[in-house]
């Protein structure tokens, strides 16, 4: 099956987007995105592009600009999970508790 691209659905890139230095300065892309790469939703190329990147605040921003660009489908349940995977369960609550726009 292919890897998806395009656009996160709007609320979960704005989670994402209000949250951008939390999430820089809490994370680490190494697993999460092994994760990722594991359950279809980056490439294997976009794991080696992460992984290439000198400094973890480097790896964590490619890693969230991939996941921005990973379709509107599954690809931000899969990154909760694996942030849950990977227990970072504060930083799903920070991302949950979130206030997005209602959009119609």
């Amino acid at each position: 099956m292919p890897v998806e691209k395009g656009q996160l659905k709007p609320q979960d890139a704005e989670r994402i987007r209000k949250n951008i230095v939390y999430l820089t300065e809490e994370l680490s892309a190494e697993h999460v995105s092994l994760i990722l790469y594991q359950e279809n939703v980056f490439t294997l190329d976009d794991y080696e592009e992460i992984r290439s990147k000198p400094t973890r605040i480097k790896k964590v921003q490619a890693m969230l600009d991939m996941l921005m660009n990973s379709g509107p489908n599954e690809a931000y349940s899969k990154f909760i999970n694996a942030l849950e995977t990977q227990g970072f369960v504060h930083v799903i609550a920070k991302l949950n508790d979130t206030v997005t726009r209602e959009l119609l």
